[in-house]
Formats: structure tokens, sequence, C-alpha cells
């Protein structure tokens, strides 16, 4: 933009109109801005004159997958939900996240994406099924045992370890079902984002319950590639975004080690951690939901069929779902 419309713009905003080039983003200016403050990092992000220079690498992808498959919680006899064994269960959410992660590369000819999987003493049998589950992935894969057991313990361990690695990176648990296209779709509107505002972003692969229960509040909407996304400042610790975030914001993400203690839980709660975020970046979900929470039918986005995707996962006839 040059500097007569530049001045122009200026001068027209306070009458409530804007100059911007064609093809860009227009965003609803933000009235009542103190009654929903997380809409300003948004706001920000898009609206703002001098952007500044930050350097990222987009081209570069690790996907991080927290599993837990012991013998105790294999156990269960069935998931009531889904109908199927526990273990079958996890093992479909599994084999659709491998399936996403695939496409994803198909379609990233040229870009780095590898697979890290964080385990937390899952059985002998369980670790090979998982081993069998990795090795139809087609890019660079490793299992680790996490150094500490239980849930806040690798949680806050890969966050550190994704501190010190470059580009974008998602964090995902063992029970999300992904859609085919998930990971392709959230690295491609990463970028998109990216691009149009110079600003890190936060995405998480469907919307909360949180927000369609209690937690009713303004949004943007804006156009990706295939589908909507909203605005949001509501997600769990299931994120996609880039390293110099986890880095940057450091403090929001190491009180996630108390998930699971009853005595600090709180101070892992979302709310108090990664939440926080949304102070400082944009937050987006998309619509429909590109992978999903399959606990219960209470973690599930509204109007999403699932079953559709659930029926469509087979496993793998190498796999031994005991």
């Amino acid at each position: 933009m040059n500097e007569f419309l530049r001045l122009l713009r200026r001068g027209l905003k306070p009458f409530g109109y804007d100059v911007r080039s064609r093809r860009t983003y227009t965003l609803r200016p933000l009235a009542n801005a103190e009654a929903h403050p997380r809409l300003i990092p948004v706001t920000d992000a898009f609206e703002r004159e001098q952007k500044p220079v930050e350097t990222a690498d987009l081209a570069t992808l690790t996907v991080w997958v927290r599993t837990c498959l012991s013998a105790g919680r294999l156990a269960r006899r069935e998931q009531p939900f889904t109908g199927v064994s526990f273990a079958e269960h996890l093992y479909r959410c599994l084999y659709s996240t491998v399936l996403s992660i695939n496409d994803a590369v198909a379609a990233n000819t040229g870009f780095s994406v590898k697979v890290m999987v964080l385990d937390d003493r899952s059985s002998p049998h369980a670790r090979a099924n998982l081993e069998r589950l990795c090795r139809t992935l087609v890019c660079p894969w490793q299992i680790a045992t996490t150094t500490e057991p239980g849930q806040g313990a690798s949680l806050v361990e890969q966050f550190t370890r994704a501190r010190s690695m470059p580009g974008l990176h998602y964090f995902i648990e063992d029970d999300y079902l992904h859609e085919r296209g998930a990971v392709r779709e959230m690295w491609a509107f990463y970028r998109q984002i990216y691009t149009a505002t110079d600003s890190h972003l936060v995405l998480h692969p469907q919307e909360t319950e949180t927000l369609f229960h209690n937690a009713y509040y303004p949004s943007y909407l804006v156009l990706g590639a295939s589908r909507r996304w909203r605005t949001m400042s509501h997600a769990t610790h299931s994120l996609f975004v880039h390293r110099e975030v986890v880095d940057k914001y450091w403090s929001y993400f190491e009180n996630t080690r108390h998930v699971g203690d009853p005595r600090q839980r709180r101070q892992g709660a979302e709310a108090r951690t990664t939440n926080l975020l949304f102070e400082h970046l944009p937050g987006f979900c998309p619509l429909p939901a590109v992978a999903v929470h399959l606990q219960t039918p209470t973690t599930l986005p509204p109007f999403y069929d699932w079953r559709s995707l659930w029926d469509a996962t087979m496993l793998p006839p190498a796999l031994i779902v005991d």
C-alpha cells in the first residue's frame, strides 16, 4: 500500500470505512472490545499496518502423539461410545492419525515431516502394535518411552522437546479420530494466515465442548481452502503451533506437568496454561472439525458425523487386536 492510500485509510477509519487491497481479509470493526479482550489479538494481527519481521520455518512439521496403552487401560471391556474393545478403539483412532499424516506428506512434496510417539509404558503387546502402525507411515518416525509416568509428565515432556526443534508442531493424543485431510488442512491454513498477517497462531482440530455449552462469545469466521475457521479462545492441550510460540510463552506450557495430579490439577488446567496464549495470538478451530476427541459424546462438536469416519477407518490386517 503506497503512502497516499495509507493516509487515506487512516483518515477514513474514524468514520467506519477502510481501504484494502483486493483479495485481502476484511474484518468487521470490533465494537465494545473491552468485553471481548481475546478478540483483540485477532484484529491486531489482521489490522496492523507495520508487520513485525519474523522468520519461521513453515515447511517443517513434527507430529507428537502421546500414547498410554497400558495393560490396565486396555483391560476395560469396551468403549461404550463406539462399542468395541478399548484396545481397538484406540488403535483405530491412532490409525486415522497415521493416514492423515501420510496424506499431508503426499500433499507437501519437498517438505519435512516426522512423527514422535511418546509412549507412557504401554504393554509389550500394545507396543508391538504401535510399531506395526508406525511402519505404515511414509515419513521418519520414532517411539520413545516417556521419562516419567503420567499424563502431566508426558505433556510437559513433549513441549520441552519441541521447544528446541524447528518449525511447526502438532501435539495430539491417542483418542482423537482424524479425517484423512486433517493434518494437511491445518498445515495449509497455518501457512495461509501466517502469510497474510506475519503472525503466529494457534490451531485446535475441533470446537471444544466449552464453546457450545457455556462459553458463548463473538467470533470471526475466516475462509480456508475447503472450510471455514472460527476464532476461539478455548482449546485443550492438543494444539497445532510453531516452536517459537512454545519457546516465547514457555510459562504457559510448563505447568501442564500438573495435569492428572489430584493435588495440583487446577494449576495444569487449560485455563491456567495454554488457553492464556489467546491473550497474545489468534486462535482458530475448523468448521466442521477435521479431527474429534472420540472419548465421550460430550467431547464431540455438534452435528459431526463421526460414525461415518469411524466406519471408514479399518485397521490394517497386520494389527493383532485381542
